[in-house]
């Protein structure tokens, strides 16, 4: 009789503890007990269903370059060249940057 009165409250507390771990957030959404994910053929593993082409990188470089030109400091300009000391608009930069300091 004393493990039915025992053994009662002691499920009653454990199932909502089990129900409150499974509806959080501590196991991945496929991990969960209980949840089946099933991805069907159609759906080619891609995480986007954006499928434009990604943008040229030398655009943001041009972007950024064109930034450090307009903010007209010799600070914007280094970090350009810090960040792109290959690319071919580092060596503009730095024409810029001469210029910049001589023409003071």
């Amino acid at each position: 009789m004393f493990a039915i009165f025992v053994s009662i409250p002691l499920v009653l507390t454990i199932i909502p503890l089990y129900e409150m771990l499974v509806e959080s957030s501590i196991f991945p959404v496929g991990d969960r007990p209980g949840y089946e994910t099933k991805q069907s053929e159609d759906m080619a593993f891609t995480t986007s269903t954006n499928n434009a082409p990604a943008r040229d990188g030398n655009i943001a470089i041009k972007e950024e370059f064109d930034l450090a030109v307009e903010a007209n400091t010799a600070e914007a300009l280094q970090l350009f060249i810090q960040r792109h000391p290959e690319h071919p608009l580092a060596v503009e930069a730095k024409k810029v940057l001469e210029n910049a300091i001589e023409g003071k």
